[in-house]
């Protein structure tokens, strides 16, 4: 690593209010936002689906159940540029859902 990443005052000349891994607050909070959003329409996409499927409600719990998870698809491409390489931030998101199961 350069000098210059490690320096707190560089880092405050070059991106006013960054942190030292150089990402603003308010990118932090639109990442950990999307992350949410992003669990809110897989699991209940997942439970719309399994609804109709599983508990013989209306094929329109179904189709909900595709538009939420199509969704959920696309809210990974709306992560901030500044928050880095998009593949690192999906991996790390996939191996806490991993975790999670584990534990559930």
């Amino acid at each position: 690593m350069s000098d210059a990443l490690l320096d707190a005052d560089a880092l405050e000349a070059a991106a006013p209010g960054a942190t030292k891994l150089g990402v603003t607050p308010a990118t932090w909070l639109a990442v950990v936002g999307l992350f949410f959003v992003a669990g809110v329409f897989e699991i209940g996409g997942g439970w719309l689906v399994w609804r109709w499927r599983r508990e013989g409600k209306s094929w329109l719990w179904g189709l909900g159940g595709a538009v939420a998870l199509v969704v959920y698809g696309l809210i990974p491409t709306f992560q901030p540029p500044a928050a880095g390489e998009f593949g690192r931030v999906y991996a790390a998101y996939g191996s806490v859902e991993r975790q999670e199961c584990f534990f559930a």
